[in-house]
Parts: structure tokens; C-alpha cells; sequence
């Protein structure tokens, strides 16, 4: 292209110009700078039909713009979580936890998900089942535990089919059914169902030393740390 006349350049610039080529196309197409491309091109008088097509060029052109810079954004931030993660697994792998720093780990999620009145023995819930088996698992690893002493209330709503979350809960935290509670049902918008929502899990401990002491563990790390 850089060999053909200016005179031939600017014809053909101004026949892509009406064909609905936006002056940086031409640029591309005719390897001439911008600049030269809107000077050549800038008096073309467009009919309706040709301003309707680089308007459209324009939009798919700030599409792919925008679309590339997603990309290149999602790249990255990929990139940003490998290295976290690996970072994550390196930190676990080396923490080397003792039974005692389990057990403070372990008095630390009750103190953030617990219930405070440990009277009646530990209470724990979320909706997490991540957070739900690794406390439990926790509790059974670093103290003597009666498993039958284990007890679960499931929270669902209306949506939710009881027999597979029994099926689920009760696998994943290896607590018995026979030990689970009449489901408490929460009334719910149809409009906003979850599919992959499994429901809340309250779970029983009906041992209130252990919970006292769970309560005692967390309340002297917070003195240590300088919590009154």
C-alpha cells in the first residue's frame, strides 16, 4: 500500500469513508496515519444509510474495545488469584499446627459463629457447608467428643426438598438423621429462588463445659491480644 500514489490512496480512502469506514479502519485498511485518513476523508458528504454504518461500526468497534479490555482484565485478575492461591497454600501447608493451635482455631470460629449462651452446651450455624464440616470436623480432631450428643436444625424455605438436605447435611457432617430436628421453613419469594442454596444448619453440642471452655479459649486470646 505504501508504494501506490497519494492520489490512488485518497480515492480509496474516500470510498471506504462512503461505504461506512470509520477514519481509523482507513487508516488500517490503506496503512496511511489517522491523521492523513480524516484529512483525506473528513469532507465526504455521507447519505443517511452511510452515517447509520459507521455509526454501527463505531458501536461494534467500542464493543470489542470493551470486550478486549474485559478480557485483558479477567487475565489478569486469574493471574492475581494463582499467585494468591498459591500463596494461601504455601501459608497452610508450613502453619505445622499444634493440637493446642487447633484448639484456639477452633474457639475462634465459635467466637465469630457461635452463640454466646453456652449454658445448654455449643450452638453453631451458618449456611456455609465449608465453614459448617470444618468446625465440626475441628471439634471431633482436638477435643473427646459424644457423638450422641450431636444434634441439627436445619433452616430451609419453602423451595427447598427436606428429604435431600437431610441427605446432604447429614453426610456432610457424618451427624446421624435420626439426630436432626423437624426442619424449621421460612417463607420465601418464589422470585428469588437459590438453586444452589443449601439451606442454614444450626448445630447442638449438649455439653456445657465444652462450650464454656470454648467461650473461656477465646476470651483469653482476646486478653492477650490486648482486647479488655
Amino acid at each position: 500500500m505504501k508504494q501506490q500514489s497519494s492520489t490512488k490512496l485518497k480515492y480509496l480512502a474516500i470510498k471506504l469513508r462512503q461505504r461506512g469506514y470509520m477514519f481509523s479502519e482507513i487508516s488500517d485498511q490503506l496503512d496511511i496515519p489517522k491523521t492523513t485518513a480524516r484529512q483525506w476523508a473528513k469532507s465526504v458528504e455521507l447519505t443517511k444509510e452511510q452515517e447509520k454504518l459507521v455509526d454501527l461500526r463505531l458501536s461494534a468497534a467500542r464493543a470489542a474495545s470493551i470486550n478486549k479490555m474485559a478480557k485483558l482484565n479477567k487475565d489478569r485478575r486469574v493471574k492475581r488469584d494463582e499467585k494468591l492461591l498459591q500463596q494461601a497454600q504455601k501459608i497452610v501447608s508450613s502453619a505445622g499446627l499444634s493440637i493446642s493451635h487447633k484448639q484456639v482455631l477452633c474457639a475462634t470460629l465459635f467466637w465469630c459463629e457461635g452463640g454466646k449462651d453456652v449454658e445448654a452446651g455449643i450452638q453453631f450455624t451458618n449456611s456455609d457447608p465449608v465453614m459448617i464440616s470444618f468446625f465440626v470436623n475441628l471439634l471431633r480432631e482436638v477435643f473427646v467428643i459424644d457423638e450422641t450428643k450431636f444434634r441439627a436444625l436445619m433452616h430451609l424455605h419453602e423451595y427447598h426438598d427436606s428429604v435431600k438436605s437431610l441427605e446432604f447435611w447429614s453426610s456432610l457432617t457424618q451427624i446421624p438423621k435420626e439426630q436432626f430436628h423437624k426442619p424449621y421453613i421460612k417463607s420465601h419469594s418464589a422470585k428469588n429462588q437459590r438453586p444452589d442454596y443449601p439451606g442454614c444448619l444450626s448445630i447442638r453440642y449438649l455439653d456445657s463445659g465444652l462450650g464454656k471452655l470454648l467461650k473461656m479459649i477465646y476470651s483469653e486470646l482476646g486478653k492477650q491480644r490486648g482486647v479488655r
